[in-house]
């Protein structure tokens, strides 16, 4: 357990330098090409690099990303502040929770988003103005800080709804779950159900089924509260450890209740109601699927 617990907290700490290292790489990209345009490009003469696609324009932009809300920089500059606060505090927390090697993509999309907040917040306080150069025609001139910025926002998007998506079941796969110790078949129709959407979703407005299994796959053991809204019957939950173990279960969980495991899962399957006696299936037991 010392030397897992010294795994996770250096993975953790690895991350950390990651996203560091992105978010500098961006305000150093960032506010190099402002320092070149302020000192190489008159204001608002184009400079064509691509006839008719792509120009420099150089201009100062008082407002935020892309031309929005012009001439408010103290609410802009407070509003940077806090959202740098918070995304800074969302993912150390996420790092830092369950000590684990995140998606590489989580990383690379919180260090844009800090590098491209950090790169424009740089000029509004030393400036009182943003430079941007980047001139693409149908879309208000821009720079790398605003790019960084929606990359990252994009790409943290796919990540946090993704998630799961590095575990060896596919989302929608079926597959057979079985009670190691008597070989007992829980289900013969199970269903892999990765990320965000997919577990929000769970068996809302599903029909009920003779023979069903849905199993949330997560990238590590967590508490997952479990609710039954919009699901019309009762159902059997198995809660299992990272080696398939179960380790609690809740049978006939009813419709529209709400239950806070006490112990950490990295699967979770629903079954039919009844499947947990019929199994005769127990707390220590292994499962395979």
């Amino acid at each position: 357990m010392k030397s897992h617990a010294h795994t996770n907290r250096h993975a953790g700490i690895t991350d950390i330098v990651f996203i560091i290292g992105t978010a500098l790489a961006c305000v150093l990209l960032d506010q190099g090409t402002k320092y070149l345009t302020r000192i190489s490009l008159a204001l608002h003469e184009p400079v064509s690099l691509i006839p008719g696609i792509l120009s420099l324009t150089s201009t100062r932009n008082t407002g935020a990303a892309f031309g929005m809300f012009k001439g408010q920089q103290a609410s802009i500059i407070i509003l940077s502040l806090a959202a740098l606060g918070l995304l800074g505090y969302w993912c150390m927390h996420e790092l830092a929770r369950e000590g684990r090697r995140h998606p590489l993509l989580f990383m690379i999309s919180c260090g844009l988003i800090m590098g491209g907040i950090i790169g424009n917040l740089i000029d509004r306080v030393m400036l009182g103005y943003v430079t941007d150069m980047i001139d693409v025609g149908v879309w208000p001139v821009f720079n790398v800080a605003d790019m960084c910025l929606s990359c990252g926002v994009g790409g943290l998007i796919i990540a946090v709804l993704g998630e799961g998506g590095e575990s060896k079941r596919k989302q929608g796969e079926h597959f057979v779950v079985r009670n190691i110790r008597n070989s007992a078949v829980l289900t013969r129709k199970a269903k892999a159900c990765i990320g965000a959407l997919c577990q929000g979703r769970g068996l809302m407005f599903s029909r009920r089924k003779r023979d069903f299994g849905l199993v949330f796959i997560f990238d590590c053991e967590k508490y997952v509260p479990l609710h039954m809204w919009f699901v019309g019957y009762p159902i059997d939950v198995i809660f299992l450890s990272s080696e398939k173990e179960v380790v609690e279960m809740m049978e006939s969980f009813r419709p529209f209740s709400y239950y806070r495991p006490k112990k950490k899962a990295r699967y979770i399957i629903e079954l039919p109601d009844g499947t947990v006696a019929k199994t005769q299936t127990s707390e220590g037991d292994k499962l395979s699927f």
